[in-house]
């Protein structure tokens, strides 16, 4: 099962916006696709990252010339007395959408995914008196995460008016650009 990672649905719209719900049906139908295809889709807003590091620094004291042992004898350290760990810093981060893009791809390539899954939806301004109607596209694309490149890209749109509406032009777009995908 090929792991891929899906960024947040992105609507582009002149005139009446797209709405929650639309968005969420794309993306729904979008994942469901997919994953019967055989991929394992996890939302980027689900991503759970927190950036640690750890600091330590090494200090060489020479026993006989330290100001601390003017005797110069060397003594063992008695059981417990031993140098306390830097403590591990992190830092919460604003989520995975929120990092930068270098910082996403390194985290996607320690975490095993292997794709990235971007769904558009754009809608055309109003046109026509009579039957008013609009262009409904759904692009869907997959990049590489390894090296960025582009796996497929697909696209489709659907008229929407007198015999479709925006959802139903939303659902048939969405379903035109995965079946020309390649998938299998």
């Amino acid at each position: 099962m090929s792991p891929l990672v899906a960024v947040p649905v992105s609507c582009e719209a002149l005139g009446p916006a797209c709405t929650p719900a639309q968005e969420a049906a794309v993306r729904t139908a979008t994942r469901m696709e997919l994953e019967f295809a055989g991929f394992h889709v996890v939302d980027a807003e689900t991503l759970n990252n927190e950036l640690s590091w750890r600091q330590e620094t090494t200090t060489e004291v020479d026993p006989v010339t330290s100001p601390a042992n003017p005797t110069g004898a060397v003594r063992a350290r008695p059981p417990g007395d031993l140098p306390e760990d830097p403590p591990a810093l992190s830092e919460k981060t604003g989520g995975f959408t929120a990092l930068p893009p270098e910082q996403q791809r390194a985290f996607l390539l320690e975490s095993g995914v292997q794709g990235v899954l971007s769904v558009s939806i754009s809608l055309g301004p109003l046109q026509g008196l009579i039957f008013p109607h609009r262009d409904a596209t759904i692009a869907i694309t997959m990049t590489r995460v390894n090296d960025g490149a582009l796996a497929w890209y697909s696209r489709c749109h659907v008229d929407t008016g007198k015999f479709h509406t925006e959802e139903l032009a939303l659902e048939l777009a969405t379903r035109c650009a995965l079946e020309s995908a390649t998938l299998w």
